[in-house]
């Protein structure tokens, strides 16, 4: 009798059991990995679960428990119950990882393994994990006015512009390192990790180049390891000459940007641009969800914030902030996107050409002045829509990445169309000029680069104007905002900026050759 029961209990419930705390020691050992949804697709790793699960504690499940058994009876005992559990599981621990992502992944793993000395908020007090990443902010403009006109709908237009920046982010970030970090309303937090802070020295070491470089790297890193201050360690460390580094920081980019160019393509987007709640009822000025990027590079501490009643894993550091005060900043210079000196020194040669040094500037909470830079992305008077990939091909342009992109790329080159090198050639002088302090001819030279920005722009608008460019500089000129509009952001931010000054530079100004970005 008591042989029979022992049968009984291990045919049904150790052997359906078994499938099911696989799964869950799976998840422990690996949140982010998506695991089979039925116990016949359970391959349990034996050496790993002895490891974590005595014999004592639940016997030799495993050595009782046939995976292959795929032609098991339908209605075995146990079978359907169990088959709910893995469900339920894979649902749950799909939601963590979907509200948690990489930051909290080891949150989710010390939580589901087994520990009976260790409650909630003992993970919750736990120090975070220092990290290398690209930290990308994307917000959406015009919040409070698409709040009033949409009401609960804007809920939608949030969704569908989410929807697109995620996925272009996860297919463009190296390796699956892409991940949206935090939904704060209009605004999301992306970050593409490099790595902890170990494994990233450790890398940098081994680095490429001859032997002679690789030893200075190893006595640099010795050096550094042994520093008291975190501050001069990381005023030490290079990250620009990490092996690898440029095409992280590129597909970074093309991430953001090629958000940019989907939004402006999106079908479900588009159903937004005649609405009459966001257009006044005028078909002539159609809605353009107005999307602002912002990158920074560096560092951070990654782990768990809050309390027993509510938990986020996030991360906190001054390259997180840079990032947000770079999109925010977006408004000011008329641009949809910015990067940081720390950022844009990780691009590869390809890519730098094609981003134009704005300003520099000292931002709130980060004491060091670093120039500023602009893609010159632009969406109005182009068919983005000749450019649009199924998923599949645009999956396999991501994977076959290289820095030629940067010259081939159809929404790269189109984005760009508008921009000349007599116009860079003009905008650099004259912010050169602005640097030095040497105002007065930097707002001239401006202003003339601010109408060759116009004039391109005019070829690509099909809009037949009643005025001259020059005319905008006009303060009583009666031409359409249009015109304004087509202009160039940067120029008319600095014009503003030192016109703000009475056209003089102050003397703190020409000592440190940049200005505190003190509105947002």
């Amino acid at each position: 009798m008591m042989k029979l029961l022992m049968e009984d209990t291990k045919k049904y419930v150790l052997r359906p059991l078994a499938p099911l705390l696989g799964i869950v020691f799976g998840y422990a050992s690996n949140p982010l990995a998506i695991w089979p949804i039925s116990s016949r697709q359970v391959q349990l790793n034996t050496n790993e679960f002895h490891n974590s699960h005595t014999a004592e504690n639940f016997g030799n499940i495993e050595d009782n428990y046939d995976s292959s058994q795929s032609n098991r009876d339908e209605a075995e005992l146990g079978k359907h119950e169990t088959e709910q559990l893995i469900h339920t599981i894979t649902k749950i621990t799909s939601l963590l990882r979907q509200c948690w992502g990489v930051a909290g992944a080891s949150i989710i793993s010390s939580n589901l393994k087994r520990n009976k000395d260790k409650r909630l908020q003992d993970f919750i007090i736990m120090p975070g994990k220092k990290i290398y990443a690209v930290f990308g902010f994307v917000g959406i403009g015009d919040w409070d006015h698409l709040l009033r006109a949409l009401s609960k709908d804007v809920m939608i237009l949030i969704n569908d512009v989410a929807n697109v920046v995620h996925s272009e982010v996860a297919r463009w970030g190296l390796n699956n390192t892409g991940q949206c970090n935090r939904n704060i309303g209009p605004v999301f937090l992306m970050v593409f990790r490099i790595g902890y802070d170990k494994e990233v020295r450790e890398k940098y070491c081994k680095g490429g180049g001859d032997e002679t470089q690789g030893n200075e790297r190893r006595k640099k890193s010795l050096q550094m390891s042994s520093s008291i201050s975190e501050t001069d360690l990381d005023n030490n460390f290079q990250l620009n000459e990490l092996p690898g580094v440029h095409e992280h920081a590129d597909r970074a980019a093309i991430g953001m940007l090629k958000s940019f160019a989907s939004i402006h393509r999106d079908n479900n987007l588009r159903q937004f641009m005649y609405e009459v709640r966001l257009t006044n009822g005028n078909p002539e000025e159609p809605f353009h969800a107005k999307i602002t990027f912002g990158l920074d590079a560096g560092y951070a501490m990654e782990g768990a914030v809050g309390s027993v009643y509510k938990v986020d894993a996030t991360y906190l550091g001054p390259h997180v902030n840079m990032a947000s005060r770079m999109q925010s900043a977006c408004k000011q210079f008329g641009v949809s996107l910015l990067c940081s000196k720390d950022f844009q020194c990780l691009l590869s040669p390809e890519a730098k050409q094609k981003f134009r040094h704005v300003d520099t500037c000292t931002v709130k909470g980060v004491q060091k002045a670093q120039p500023i830079y602009t893609y010159d992305a632009r969406h109005r008077g182009i068919n983005l829509f000749l450019n649009k990939r199924d998923c599949n091909v645009a999956d396999i342009e991501a994977k076959n990445y290289s820095p030629k992109i940067w010259n081939t790329d159809q929404d790269l080159k189109c984005m760009r169309q508008h921009i000349t090198s007599e116009f860079e050639d003009k905008f650099n002088k004259g912010r050169d000029l602005y640097l030095v302090g040497n105002w007065k001819e930097a707002v001239k030279v401006l202003k003339e680069a601010n109408e060759q920005m116009i004039r391109n722009n005019m070829k690509f608008d099909m809009v037949e104007f009643q005025a001259s460019p020059s005319d905008v500089n006009n303060v009583n000129t009666s031409l359409t905002k249009r015109l304004t509009d087509i202009g160039d952001g940067p120029s008319k931010c600095l014009i503003n900026y030192m016109i703000g000054k009475n056209g003089q530079a102050p003397a703190k100004f020409v000592d440190e050759k940049c200005r505190a970005l003190e509105s947002k």
